[in-house]
């Protein structure tokens, strides 16, 4: 389950997926513009879709991080052992950070 602090906030978006590229829109399927605040929606609107994202602006008090091929046995999901260097940096944001794993499966994101 996502932290309020994170779902409180109207910087949320979807996502195609097109030639292994994201694709970020709105939940009304127009085109996504960071710089254009009309563009993101509420966690409310996007919560129901499969790919959703939030958005990290210049004024954002939050931060992510994003640790691509870190599941050594991917096919495991939260079971699979994790690299060395995802260890250290889940060890260091231990209870003070949201994580999943991504949507393609093989890395995590921390928010």
């Amino acid at each position: 389950m996502l932290p309020s602090i994170i779902t409180r906030r109207n910087q949320w978006l979807t996502w195609n997926l097109v030639n292994e590229t994201k694709i970020p829109i709105t939940p009304r399927g127009t085109a996504f513009k960071v710089n254009d605040l009309s563009t993101f929606s509420s966690y409310d609107e996007v919560k129901h879709l499969d790919r959703i994202a939030y958005c990290f602006t210049e004024d954002d008090e939050l931060f992510g991080i994003d640790i691509d091929d870190c599941l050594l046995e991917p096919e495991k999901k939260s079971h699979s052992p994790l690299t060395l260097g995802a260890q250290l940096v889940l060890q260091f944001f231990a209870g003070k950070c949201y994580c999943e794993i991504s949507p393609l499966g093989a890395g995590l994101k921390l928010i």
